[in-house]
């Protein structure tokens, strides 16, 4: 499964990078209109769900616990020089989510309940007439995102708050599976509610803590971005140096933004609202998620003693654990365990939003509806008790492939239009 995760990825990889500088000459590059991108997010909509919910919906989704144990992977693998190609990547990768945002806004379906959904499965049946490769993407988004992700979430709760308070295991996980529970039997309105709070809150905690340690010594701060840009060219032996850090960086832009899975579509379908502007707000989310909660969580950990417990990391999670106790003691296993939860439930909500967006895209039949509830409850339940690293290279898989059928659809979809 190792070397199958390796290879497509090469592939993916490979093809998004190409398909990204196509793209930004052929759209004379939106990622940097800043303007734009800026004034896109109060364009208004003319259904109950605004631009901005469409936003938080899509960064539910890419903030979770890839934000924290990701970028100390990265680091880890690539160097400090890998979180400068993590920023330049998502620059440029950006007009794929540009274009994937804008074809999911633009050829959305509206459904009997008079809500919208959307999506690559959708622009794939509509416009190219690939039914079955529609299908094959819906599924996929059902058992990756649907069900895959939602456990590695609860996965990495329940770890996390098994270390960080004083509490029994089984009674976290029975709490877990209980507030997973609610969230996903809430109808999409509640859905859209509950995320709309919850990723500001976040987003503005996340920004304030990060905020104390990087002016808690300026001049190290100083120090550490000097670093940063200096081991991003640093020519050291090939694999090692530049290679090394682009790679990782470029990888964990990719899974940190979401940019070509297809996720940005499906949340830029739930407005109606100006398709362009909807592929501008989706460029501002790549923007929040690596400029701010993947640039804090580097210096957090960059700014500690994070050297002594890298041996140790196994999925990243506890760097991140040992860098907030090594900023605030004992108080800062909790400060950990609360933005874990907070980003893991968020991504819980999204992803099983996608998951059921995509199965009604399959089908409408109540009855499979309710047994898929039934299906992630029991998955949420069996990730409380197991190591998460086999469901993480399964989704990698599906991730990949999900993100060679969008690349393919939307260069189909641009090509038929300006052809």
């Amino acid at each position: 499964m190792i070397y199958v995760n390796r290879l497509l990825w090469l592939i993916t990889t490979s093809v998004i990078i190409l398909l990204s500088f196509y793209f930004s000459f052929k759209l004379k590059f939106p990622q940097l209109h800043l303007k734009k991108i800026f004034k896109s997010i109060h364009t208004k909509s003319q259904n109950d769900v605004t631009v901005l919910d469409s936003l938080m919906m899509s960064l539910s989704s890419r903030i979770g616990v890839g934000s924290v144990a990701g970028i100390a992977l990265a680091i880890k693998y690539g160097g400090m020089g890998s979180i400068f190609w993590i920023w330049l990547i998502t620059i440029i990768i950006s007009s794929i989510s540009y274009l994937e945002s804008y074809y999911g806004n633009k050829f959305k379906t509206k459904t009997s309940d008079g809500t919208y959904i959307g999506g690559p499965h959708h622009y794939l049946k509509k416009i190219l007439n690939r039914p079955k490769l529609a299908i094959t993407y819906a599924l996929l988004i059902v058992i990756a995102y649907g069900i895959g992700f939602i456990t590695i979430q609860t996965n990495t709760v329940s770890i996390v708050s098994k270390i960080s308070v004083p509490i029994d295991g089984n009674i976290i996980n029975v709490v877990i599976l209980l507030t997973a529970i609610y969230f996903l039997c809430s109808n999409t309105k509640k859905k859209n509610g509950i995320i709309s709070k919850i990723v500001p809150i976040m987003t503005i905690l996340y920004l304030l803590l990060g905020s104390v340690i990087i002016l808690q010594d300026v001049n190290r701060t100083v120090v550490i971005f000097k670093e940063i840009f200096h081991q991003a060219f640093r020519p050291k032996a090939i694999g090692g140096g530049i290679l090394s850090s682009f790679v990782i960086g470029m990888q964990r832009a990719i899974f940190s933004t979401e940019v070509s899975i297809g996720t940005s579509a499906i949340a830029s379908a739930m407005t109606e609202a100006n398709s362009q502007n909807q592929g501008s707000v989706e460029i501002l989310g790549n923007y929040i998620t690596t400029f701010i909660i993947c640039t804090i969580t580097a210096f957090i950990i960059l700014s500690s003693n994070y050297n002594n417990y890298v041996d140790v990391a196994t999925n990243g999670i506890e760097m991140a654990y040992f860098a907030f106790e090594y900023h605030f003691g004992s108080i800062g296993k909790l400060f950990i365990w609360f933005f874990i939860i907070l980003f893991a439930y968020s991504t819980i909500i999204s992803g099983f939003y996608y998951g059921e967006s995509a199965l009604s895209f399959i089908t409408e039949r109540l009855s499979i509806k309710k047994m898929y509830k039934v299906v992630v409850i029991v998955f949420i339940f069996i990730s409380t008790h197991i190591n998460g690293t086999m469901i993480w290279s399964f989704i990698d898989i599906l991730v990949a492939i999900l993100s060679l059928i969008n690349l393919y659809a939307i260069t189909k979809i641009y090509q038929k239009e300006h052809n």
